[in-house]
């Protein structure tokens, strides 16, 4: 019994060391810091969810932007409601699933890295 358990804990301590060795953890540059967005992004050219300060955000040119009707033409419409079921704009930290649920925002263009940056402005479309 005493040569399981002592076989057991060398087994233990050599695996142990050998995922510290295969396994190390990340540097501290690719934690988020203070102050850093860490809500899902999709990015706008191959949809894949990325927390916001690990991509790239880019505004919309004014010209892409929908056209909103001035505020005192929308109080005249009694029936004005706006459609905000498409595209969540803000998380509240009342919102459980903000973390777990990629934003979109309209304005905004946000990309995994550089290469679907120009990829997304060049007009390639995205192959798996």
């Amino acid at each position: 019994m005493f040569s399981f358990f002592i076989s057991m804990f060398i087994t233990m301590t050599i695996m142990w060391i050998l995922f510290k060795f295969m396994y190390p953890k990340p540097p501290k540059a690719f934690f988020p810091k203070e102050g850093d967005i860490t809500t899902l992004r999709l990015c706008s050219y191959c949809g894949h969810a990325l927390a916001q300060y690990r991509g790239i955000v880019e505004k919309k040119p004014a010209s892409l932007l929908p056209e909103t009707a001035p505020i005192s033409s929308l109080e005249e419409q009694s029936s004005f409601v706006p459609d905000t079921s498409s595209q969540k704009l803000v998380s509240t930290d009342d919102d459980k699933d903000a973390t777990d649920t990629p934003i979109e925002v309209w304005d905004e263009w946000f990309f995994c890295n550089e290469e679907h940056q120009q990829d997304f402005h060049a007009g390639k479309v995205y192959k798996r």
